[in-house]
């Protein structure tokens, strides 16, 4: 965010032009880190500590485990992915129908844009 401040004071970059793949250019990993899809914060904690925030912040599952990181086995890691898959399978239909819905309203609305009657 730092080298963002400095283009903006610098004259090097306008303000407008501050957008989400600017942020991503200007991180120290560079935009190489991917998206996360499940972050395991174990001990019992909640809060993250900005730890991976900005790769979390679209469409990721945070699960916090009351297990301690050297107890988390390979039960617990399955769990995990087993919540994830089956919650992503939710969202996805959901994200179908939603848009099934909309084609749907759509194509009726240009059906009947102009009633015969």
């Amino acid at each position: 965010m730092r080298s963002i401040v400095q283009k903006v004071e610098n004259d090097e970059l306008d303000v407008d032009e501050i957008s989400e793949q600017a942020m991503e250019n200007n991180f120290y990993y560079n935009g190489e880190a991917e998206k996360v899809d499940i972050l395991v914060r174990t001990s019992g904690h909640t809060r993250l500590s900005d730890y991976m925030l900005w790769q979390c912040h679209q469409e990721s599952v945070i699960e916090c485990s009351n297990i301690l990181w050297p107890e988390y086995k390979f039960c617990q890691a399955w769990w995990t992915i087993f919540k994830w898959s089956y919650f992503k399978t939710l969202i996805v239909q959901d994200a179908e129908t939603m848009e099934l819905k909309k084609v749907e309203k759509e194509s009726i609305k240009e059906r009947y844009t102009n009633p015969a009657f």
